[in-house]
């Protein structure tokens, strides 16, 4: 451990720099102001003198690291091209200079305080737009001071660099602002501000975690690497999918490859990594610089905002004739968090076919052989879509298949590129038909489709043809339809796996196999079969509702299930008003079981403040459904703290860890053994009001297992604290 780099603190001044990080959060939040690193974060920026000891933690700017072009902290800030050319950016510096004259974690290295210079270049990595030498001053120390502010008539749009000097042996902390990062304050419209670390060396004001998003959108391989994380450190990542990876500590004063040089083909190495955001999670000691370097832009404890576009193409057929028209739409919906800008899509016009129209969209361009057709989307706001249709003409008989593919790009407020997304809508062409279309509980067993009766979902359907050769083979939907698309003219026959048959069920409409001649471009819709069964109701012992996590969860135990296809739930406002469906789909029954079965559901659509009545349908093989409810639950806010005891207790191997927050603000919860040493922080972030819930599975920090006996859980919020205790047996 680096002593000397320890820096102590009060507990009066850690209770004090609390509450002005919470109030200063919510002020920031109002005022539209972008902070580098968030108020809320543990970590604070550090640049170093290039004769501090490399064993500081700074390897950009030392002395003893002979790379001239690594020798300058940098940041980016990204000005989109929708911000206006007459929006004044202002970027702020908080204790620019090195002068510890309080608690602004500035260390001296030699006999005076040095001298720190900030440099800001404009997008065409030329022009400078202010560069100033901040002097030791108790003016600026502990201060935002405004550094410079430009526009985008004067300078362009694009990223803007920020360099970093400070001079001699000093240790210098401080912190970066947008003054108003949202120029027209519409949320995610392509015109925000934002800003991340591209080089940088990172401190904690106290132990703790922090995470470090940046996105690997174009590299085959991608390294990451730290240097100078102590021991103490733990360190893991996570891909855009929730993988999990153990990250590779450096130790004292080295990067991964245990040597103070770096190379990128060292330290943790992913090869063909997922395209997306990335994260690393590091919990390190109280007042440890490090590094942490994966070569691309880093976002510190706040996940950017960034666009999740589906492009879907179809004609609404399955198959084509010469000289037939077909209009095909594509959509494309944004379904991330945050705008997707310059979006291209690119219907490239398939063999076998002609270019007859397009439309859907004001901005496109059809090239002059007229073999693709290109559209261009300014920006896509999340949750929006558009729609674009293009026309194509069947002029070739002697192919089988009309495949018309779409490509999608687009750009994020980053200028990160995400990868490209395709679709591609399959047509047969020539004299085929279609075989379909429902199979369905007959419920009453009359042989015929009642309105009230269910389709049965998981059908497998075999499609023979004259020798009783498996042509094709179907499976019903949730719904109960089933298609066999685009079949040759002649004699077929259908039957089903009987593995797929819910026990107990006997067909009430056409015997198996079902025979029938098939002509030239026909549909046969009348390939219906009918299932009739009875049905046991379910045996429910518990249905009850609890408001948490900002969601309803609904929970449901069975003693015993009987021909039991599975549930729906349904709510409403009023107890005996209408109910409305919420689950999206079936949420699968245990069919038969005498043993006990649990179900849970969480409904987070729901408001705060208010009063929900919820139903359980339970539906069986045969169609028919039993009710259950209806139950009650408000979404009422608490308005006081508390900390809930853990359940179970004593517990192996995990125990749930319940509290209630009366006000929304900066949560920890933490767990300590009996001698107080901190084992592990299972939340450090800013949460909402309302109740929670976090699971701990008895390791500690590293994700090692921790022994027997009695440990504590302290919750700490707004002012607020509360310890309890806790025993693991194993």
């Amino acid at each position: 451990m680096r002593r000397f780099k320890m820096y102590k603190q009060s507990a009066a001044g850690l209770e004090v720099l609390l509450i002005l990080l919470i109030t200063g959060w919510t002020s920031l939040a109002l005022a539209e102001e972008l902070e580098f690193p968030p108020q809320t974060s543990m970590v604070t920026l550090q640049t170093n003198g290039p004769y501090a000891p490399l064993t500081s933690g700074d390897w950009w700017t030392s002395s003893e690291i002979q790379v001239s072009d690594q020798k300058q902290h940098c940041f980016e800030i990204y000005v989109p091209r929708f911000v206006r050319d007459d929006f004044p950016i202002e970027l702020l510096l908080y204790d620019p200079e090195s002068l510890n004259s309080g608690e602004d974690f500035d260390q001296m290295g030699g006999a005076s305080w040095d001298t720190t210079t900030f440099t800001l270049i404009a997008p065409n990595n030329i022009s400078i737009i202010k560069n100033t030498t901040f002097e030791p001053a108790s003016e600026t120390s502990e201060q935002w001071v405004s550094f410079a502010t430009f526009t985008t008539q004067n300078y362009g749009f694009g990223i803007y660099k920020l360099y970093v000097e400070t001079g001699h042996d000093d240790e210098n902390t401080y912190r970066l602002k947008i003054r108003q990062n949202n120029p027209d304050g519409i949320a995610n419209n392509g015109d925000e501000i934002t800003m991340a670390a591209r080089k940088a060396l990172y401190r904690h004001r106290e132990s703790g975690c922090a995470t470090y998003w940046f996105y690997p959108s174009t590299e085959k391989t991608l390294s990451l690497l730290n240097f100078d994380m102590d021991s103490e450190t733990s360190l893991h990542y996570s891909d855009p999918y929730g993988g999990r990876y153990l990250g590779i500590i450096s130790g004292e004063a080295v990067w991964n490859n245990n040597a103070a040089t770096f190379n990128n083909n060292d330290g943790d190495r992913f090869v063909d990594p997922i395209a997306g955001w990335w994260n690393a999670y590091a919990c390190v000691e109280s007042n440890n610089p490090y590094i942490f370097f994966p070569d691309k832009a880093v976002f510190i404890d706040q996940k950017p905002s960034f666009p999740r576009l589906f492009v879907q193409i179809s004609n609404g057929a399955n198959r084509l004739s010469l000289y037939d028209e077909s209009t095909y739409s594509i959509t494309i919906n944004n379904a991330g968090n945050g705008p997707a800008l310059h979006i291209s899509v690119t219907d490239t016009i398939p063999p076998g076919s002609n270019y007859a129209d397009a439309g859907g969209y004001h901005n496109h361009v059809i090239n002059n052989r007229q073999n693709y057709v290109e559209w261009f989307i300014d920006q896509l706001a999340p949750g929006e879509s558009k729609t674009l249709t293009i026309t194509l003409e069947v002029h070739d008989e002697n192919i089988e298949q009309l495949k018309n593919s779409v490509l999608l790009k687009c750009s994020d407020i980053m200028f990160n590129d995400y990868h490209i997304r395709s679709n591609v809508d399959v047509d047969q062409i020539g004299q085929c038909s279609n075989i379909g279309e429902y199979v369905w509980a007959d419920q009453n067993g009359n042989g015929l489709r009642d309105d009230s009766e269910l389709g049965l979902p998981g059908i497998i359907l075999q499609l023979l043809d004259a020798d009783g050769n498996i042509v094709e083979t179907a499976v019903t939907d949730e719904n109960g339809h089933y298609y066999f698309y685009c079949v040759n003219p002649g004699q077929y026959s259908i039957t089903m796996d009987n593995k797929s048959i819910p026990l107990g069920f006997r067909i009430s409409t056409h015997s198996l196999p079902m025979t029938l001649s098939l002509g030239s471009n026909m549909t046969f819709d009348s390939a219906n079969f009918g299932f009739a069964g009875t049905h046991y109701p379910i045996e429910l012992s518990s249905f009850t509702a609890e408001f948490l996590n900002n969601a309803v969860q609904i929970n449901w135990i069975t003693q015993s299930e009987t021909e039991n296809y599975g549930y729906h739930l349904y709510r409403s406002e009023h107890k005996e008003a209408d109910y409305a469906q919420i689950t999206p789909q079936l949420i699968p029954g245990a069919v038969n079981s005498t043993s006990e079965k649990r179900y849970t559901f969480r409904d987070e659509t729901v408001e705060s403040q208010k009063t929900y009545f919820y139903k359980l349908a339970d539906i069986s093989t045969d169609g028919s459904r039993s009710w259950h409810g209806p139950i009650a639950i408000n979404t009422e806010l608490p308005d006081q703290y508390e900390l809930l005891p853990n359940f179970p207790n004593p517990f192996n191997p995990q125990t749930t860890i319940s509290f209630v927050l009366g006000q929304a603000g900066y949560t920890t919860l933490e767990i300590f053994n009996i001698t107080g040493q901190k084992i592990m922080t299972l939340v450090s972030e800013q949460m909402a009001a309302g109740k929670h819930e976090m699971i701990w599975n008895g390791t500690d920090q590293n994700g090692q297992m921790v022994p027997s006996g009695t440990y504590l859980y302290r919750l700490q919020v707004n002012g607020y604290q509360e310890m309890s205790k806790m025993t693991l047996l194993k």
